[in-house]
């Protein structure tokens, strides 16, 4: 396309919405026309800045902004920074002057304040300094006066301004902030050597500073002493210390005269004040609301620029094909399901712009020199979850996505942590709060009034609500609800006799959870000790299987038959022979009786330490099954058999095929020479073909870099499902510490200082800290450590079995985002 048709093209690709624009501008050499537009974008951002300004001036003047009942209306204009400069540039001049006008009047107020009140507390201090006899080494601190000291005649104390004493005192007088007051006091104290008379009164009230406009605390003083010597060395010391001084006249008539000049002023300079905030008012509210109360131009002007800044830098990643005609090239991902209505929006500003006509060619994938970008859909449900996966990293094209599996994976590892029936329901009470009142938060959140907390637990609404829902599944499963087990279905122990110590079993099986007996007994701590630990770290070799099962989806799909052959086998051989044999003794011992047997159940810890240390023998007294120590043999021998196999094989199958590809790559090119062809290639093929050149240098690693690269896989593999199954531990020691944290809040707050005083107060009193210690501990520091430790367990111990991760979102050019953000 022509630089003429260009822009009402990328104006209908916009308005489309489903294009991902590739940058094919070099930074190496631009040329006039993207510099053109490299401006254009600068100057955008600029005014952009300036609406900005205007709308945080809004906020300062008192003025409503534009709610998010308005929306943005689309401007018809030619050049829009020409009309946004036309229509705001006279607004930011008219507003620049007004501000500085009431900036101006306002520092004259604030002087005119600062020097009444230095007028009303100095006169009494000066005159009184006045009488005292000159050169006394003395530092007076006198303490607030009073209306009727204020006002005292100066000839009421018995001395005029002609007083043979006042003929040779001088008196300074002024204001300084409160915090300097002792250095300032010190320093004149060495500066007079006590020969002067120092008092200071503070202000009763923080005055605003005419230079920095900042309310301050400061304090009047007044400085007597004797003779000329002294009076540039004081006046400099008030300068070095920020104080102001100012001229007290000492007798009454002078004194009334200045302060009713004062208000005078004051009422003068409020009346232009109140002027001048009137005018900016009505500036900022015609800027925010137009007469007719339906448009604002503050957001119309906001999109427009927006738009065009869109646009121009769409253009500037063009690249430009012939200087002369100026045609440009624009590359862009597109769904495949949206191609058509591509070609119509092409058309359809063809026919607009009445330009050349822009050529759509659409390149096979095979061709394309560039990996393609992630276009994932989400709605509301799953936005979130995969805003989990996506903060880990965005999945490569046509890679699995974790996403879909996190909907359910992520909150049943959270509910394994936080099962508690109570607490559960409260979480999903919470999520489902947020999910109904959707419409008022989402007025919230583009009004801009809804905080970052709270922003980040609506994004997550639907999270918090599965995860309160598992959590409640888990609950019943643990049979625990706030440290208290529910016997729904009856019990199946009992004490044999009346003065019993233990329990005795009738034979069944309590028919869900947790039998209610086991809590509340000397060994509970213990059993569910067991049964946690065990189901963490079956739940944790369960999912790291699933997820080396989903790096087979991967290597099918890329048909990677080494990846199969030589990374899935042996890994799925190693793991099942190894943990995965662990869960089968677990799951196998769980199964058997073992009471009246003459041998104890063996402790599957020493039984996995023994599998390693002794292979091909296990003590009789510790043997689960018939054939126990051949087949931990076998298994070993696979297990080790299978580590050779994910570090040799695959880089010297690699090696030899990029071997082949480049010889292959070097005859083509000969014979290419040889052919002397003229045919001159196409834009698309011959950008093509360099990158392809290049991406064939990076490719082609030595087979050392592939043996070391292969190494770290296969160590880190290794080494890795020792420690990830040992991270999967979490679930037990996040649910035990949950569970006794609640127990000790329930027996403790409730139970000892509460119901077993049998004292309603002191049970009050007792509820209301549970109630805030449950609310503080267990339902929001208990909740986020949960969900981080979930996160980890699925970003590190599940997603790194099958998840590169190093893809980039597909991110169309969209009008409507930056409509939501105008």
């Amino acid at each position: 396309m022509t630089d003429d048709s260009a822009y009402d093209t990328i104006h209908e690709l916009g308005k489309f919405g489903k294009l991902h624009i590739v940058d094919l501008s070099s930074s190496d050499l631009q040329s006039d026309t993207m510099m053109y537009y490299k401006k254009r974008v600068a100057n955008c951002d600029m005014y952009l800045n300036k609406l900005v300004a205007f709308r945080l001036a809004m906020q300062d003047h008192q003025v409503q902004p534009p709610g998010s009942e308005l929306a943005p209306m689309d401007l018809a204009v030619g050049d829009v920074l020409e009309a946004v400069k036309r229509y705001v540039d006279p607004l930011e001049e008219e507003y620049v002057e007004n501000l500085r006008f009431k900036t101006v009047n306002l520092q004259l107020i604030n002087e005119l304040k600062e020097r009444e009140f230095t007028l009303r507390m100095c006169n009494h201090i000066v005159r009184e300094a006045q009488q005292a006899r000159p050169g006394v080494a003395a530092l007076e601190h006198k303490g607030s006066l009073n209306a009727s000291e204020l006002d005292t005649p100066l000839l009421e104390e018995g001395l005029s301004p002609s007083s043979p004493v006042n003929q040779f005192s001088n008196t300074i007088c002024g204001v300084i902030p409160s915090d300097k007051q002792l250095l300032f006091e010190r320093v004149l104290f060495r500066l007079t050597r006590g020969n002067a008379i120092m008092t200071f009164q503070e202000i009763p009230e923080a005055v605003i500073d005419p230079s920095t406009a900042q309310p301050v605390n400061k304090t009047v003083f007044t400085i007597v002493f004797i003779g000329h010597t002294l009076k540039t060395r004081i006046i400099r010391t008030c300068q070095s210390f920020g104080a102001t001084r100012y001229d007290v006249p000492t007798d009454r008539l002078s004194l009334d005269a200045a302060l009713a000049d004062i208000q005078s002023k004051l009422s003068e300079y409020h009346v232009v004040l109140d002027k001048t905030v009137s005018s900016l008012r009505a500036l900022l509210s015609s800027l925010a609301i137009d007469r007719s109360g339906m448009h604002s131009p503050l957001l119309n002007w906001s999109f427009a620029v927006s738009k065009e800044k869109a646009i121009c830098e769409a253009l500037r990643k063009c690249r430009v094909d012939d200087a002369k005609s100026k045609l440009l090239t624009l590359e862009g991902w597109v769904p495949t399901l949206e191609l058509p209505a591509l070609r119509q929006t092409l058309s359809l500003a063809v026919s607009r712009s009445q330009a050349q006509q822009a050529v759509c060619q659409v390149v096979p994938l095979d061709a394309v020199h560039m990996a393609p970008p992630t276009y994932l859909k989400t709605d509301k449900f799953t936005e979130a979850f995969q805003g989990i996966v996506d903060t880990y990293g965005v999945p490569r094209y046509r890679e699995v996505n974790p996403g879909l599996f996190t909907v359910v994976t992520f909150p049943f590892l959270f509910g394994v942590m936080y099962g508690d029936i109570g607490h559960g329901l409260m979480l999903f009470a919470f999520g489902l709060f947020l999910v109904l009142s959707e419409k008022t938060f989402e007025m919230q959140k583009k009004a801009g009034k809804m905080n970052e907390i709270l922003s980040m637990a609506y994004g997550g609404r639907y999270v918090l609500l599965l995860m309160g829902i598992f959590a409640v599944y888990c609950g019943t499963i643990y049979n625990d609800c706030m440290s208290i087990a529910i016997n729904a279905f009856g019990t199946n122990w009992h004490f044999p006799s009346a003065n019993a110590q233990f329990k005795e079993s009738n034979g069944h099986v309590y028919p869900y959870g947790v039998d209610p007996s086991w809590y509340n007994t000397n060994n509970e701590l213990m059993f569910m000790n067991s049964f946690k630990m065990k189901l963490a770290v079956t739940l944790g070799v369960l999912q790291m299987m699933f997820g080396i099962g989903l790096s087979l989806a991967n290597h099918i799909h890329f048909r990677s038959w080494v990846g199969i052959c030589f990374e899935f086998i042996p890994r799925v051989a190693f793991l099942v022979c190894t943990f995965g044999y662990m869960i089968f003794i677990i799951i196998y011992k769980f199964t058997q009786d073992w009471t009246g047997r003459e041998i104890y159940a063996p402790n599957l810890v020493q039984t996995m330490i023994g599998m390693f240390l002794s292979p091909g023998s296990v003590d009789a007294d510790k043997q689960l099954y018939e054939g126990q120590a051949k087949i931990q043999a076998i298994l070993l021998v696979i297990a080790f058999i299978s580590v050779p196999l994910m570090l040799l094989p695959g880089p010297i199958i690699t090696h030899y095929r990029a071997k082949q590809a480049h010889k292959k790559s070097q005859e083509a090119h000969y014979a290419a020479l040889e052919e002397k062809s003229l045919d001159v290639p196409s834009p698309v093929n011959r950008h093509h073909g360099a990158a392809a050149a290049e991406s064939h240098g990076d490719e082609h690693h030595s087979f050392g870099d592939l043996m070391i690269h292969q190494s770290i896989h296969t160590i880190e593999f290794v080494l890795g499902t020792v420690s990830n199954t040992a991270s999967y531990l979490r679930l037990w020691a996040l649910s035990l510490a949950h569970s006794e944290l609640a127990t000790v809040f329930w027996s403790k707050m409730i139970m000892q200082y509460g119901i077993n005083t049998g004292s309603p107060i002191m049970t009050f009193v007792g509820f209301g800290v549970w109630f805030c210690a449950t609310a503080a501990v267990l339902l929001a520091m208990d909740v986020l450590e949960c969900f981080l430790h979930a996160l980890r367990l699925h970003w590190v111990e599940f997603q790194n079995k099958f998840y590169q991760a190093d893809g980039y979102a597909f991110d169309p050019f969209n009008f409507k985002e930056k409509e939501e953000s105008s």
